[in-house]
């Protein structure tokens, strides 16, 4: 599994909004910064460094529930390496855009899978895991071969397939995400992912999520 943060609306923006709502417009102690977005490339990432009266601002509105105006700040991500299984759950999140490898378009020869720690633990379930995988992956490419076209083909891929997905989400959106998948009740695939997504935000805007998180962990 990797998450990649591709954009994150600049904070100036939440602050401005915050501000318009409540009329109020000292920014004095704010600036704007740039960061690299990893130690690996030479792209900066430019976002607002929250000064202290816009962390008061920010995390009064959070306290009270006015969270509309968290909605101005969205985040784009890719997610690579996870199941279907994990990507079905990902997008009953409705209030987020998604753009998502085509299994109808991309050939599934190779299939890559993810295979549950519980699978991989039992070396008998694990063989029994691995020879359907291999049946179907044969059974895919002979229909292939065959002259079906890969939008029908795929009908006998397994849920375990990898693929890789775009998200655009934002604040608001994203926030309630974190409670539902990061909670210890939630399915271990999808809560990994939740954990990595919310690694991926730099630390600037984690403000955004401190109350969730810190519950989630108590």
């Amino acid at each position: 599994m990797k998450v990649e943060l591709l954009h994150a609306t600049p904070l100036s923006v939440l602050v401005t909004a915050i501000r318009e709502c409540w009329d109020s417009g000292d920014r004095s102690d704010s600036k704007v910064v740039h960061e690299r977005i990893d130690s690996d490339s030479n792209i900066e990432f430019p976002f607002w460094k929250l000064g202290h009266k816009d962390k008061l601002l920010i995390e009064n509105i959070i306290a009270k529930g006015h969270e509309s105006v968290l909605e101005h700040i969205s985040f784009s991500f890719r997610i690579s390496g996870i199941s279907r299984a994990c990507s079905h759950q990902l997008v009953r999140h409705r209030m987020a855009s998604y753009s998502q490898r085509s299994q109808r378009y991309v050939s599934e020869s190779s299939c890559n899978v993810v295979i549950p720690e519980s699978v991989k633990n039992n070396e008998e379930a694990n063989d029994v895991f691995l020879n359907m995988l291999r049946n179907l992956k044969y059974s895919y490419n002979e229909l292939v071969a065959l002259g079906i076209p890969k939008e029908d083909a795929r009908f006998v891929l397994p849920n375990a397939c990898e693929t890789s997905v775009v998200m655009t989400i934002n604040t608001r959106s994203l926030r309630n995400f974190f409670k539902l998948r990061m909670d210890k009740h939630a399915q271990w695939e999808i809560r990994e992912l939740a954990m990595e997504i919310y690694n991926q935000i730099p630390s600037e805007y984690r403000i955004l999520f401190k109350d969730i998180v810190e519950v989630q962990n108590d």
